[in-house]
């Protein structure tokens, strides 16, 4: 009888210790996770493929997803798809066996079609001669569809943002940037209450600028996903030159 009573007391033990598991996100017998259910609402949105600011006085370009873009003297402009974007709503269910517990994080999520793209557009969002971009737009209207809503000013600076400041060279400096995704809001209109539902959009892209000799811009980048890690096209403000240029020499 001792024995046993032992084995029966080891089986306890080692029953009860995972029971205590799940509290840090973790089932034995079954496991919490988020399933999407039956689509509430479906609409084309024209959603944002590039995007690309301009410096003042100089020039950018941008190629992804087989498309290539440029703009110059301030003027900011996107290549936008009309994509069929699905609202769905989204619950908690239990799944069997052991598993680490993946709740949802939100009742919505909206998920898109590339099967039913209506088309390719190109939109000014900002007008050349532009000196910063904290006017860009952030959303429009096209062919009877609207666009979802989108932001390419500035969110982040590395080290205190990208300057070129010399104000005077004789060679004419450029930068470069990459971006993997950009971040937007699918805005549901819904049947009486409007859903806005926030994501990061895959849409990979590399950008080229050129600045003039004898300015100065501050820049930072457009982009700071979930992992707070900032990319994409860079964003200009133009700034005042405080180095004067050097005497010119007198004509003989």
């Amino acid at each position: 009888m001792l024995f046993a009573a032992l084995v029966v007391g080891a089986v306890a033990i080692v029953v009860a210790i995972p029971l205590l598991v799940p509290a840090v996100g973790f089932g034995v017998v079954e496991h919490e996770v988020c399933t999407t259910g039956s689509v509430l609402e479906s609409r084309l949105f024209w959603t944002p493929i590039i995007l690309l600011n301009s410096p003042y006085r100089g020039n950018a370009w941008a190629n992804g997803s087989g498309w290539g873009i440029n703009a110059s003297n301030g003027a900011a402009v996107g290549i936008f798809r009309a994509l069929d974007w699905r609202l769905s709503a989204r619950e908690n269910s239990s799944a069997p066996g052991p598993g680490l517990a993946t709740p949802c994080t939100t009742d919505l999520s909206a998920s898109y079609l590339t099967t039913s793209a209506s088309g390719f557009e190109t939109e000014l969002l900002l007008p050349a001669g532009s000196m910063d971009d904290v006017g860009e737009a952030t959303s429009f209207s096209l062919n009877g569809n609207a666009s979802v809503l989108f932001d390419n000013t500035p969110t982040s600076m590395l080290s205190g943002g990208f300057q070129v400041d010399n104000c005077l060279t004789w060679n004419l400096p450029s930068a470069n940037a990459s971006s993997g995704v950009y971040p937007i809001t699918v805005p549901f209109p819904g049947s009486g209450d409007r859903y806005f539902v926030s994501l990061l959009f895959p849409a990979p892209a590399t950008y080229a600028y050129k600045f003039p000799f004898d300015g100065a811009w501050a820049a930072g980048y457009a982009v700071k996903d979930s992992a707070s890690v900032s990319e994409g096209g860079l964003t200009f403000t133009t700034l005042s030159c405080t180095r004067a240029p050097p005497p010119v020499a007198p004509y003989p």
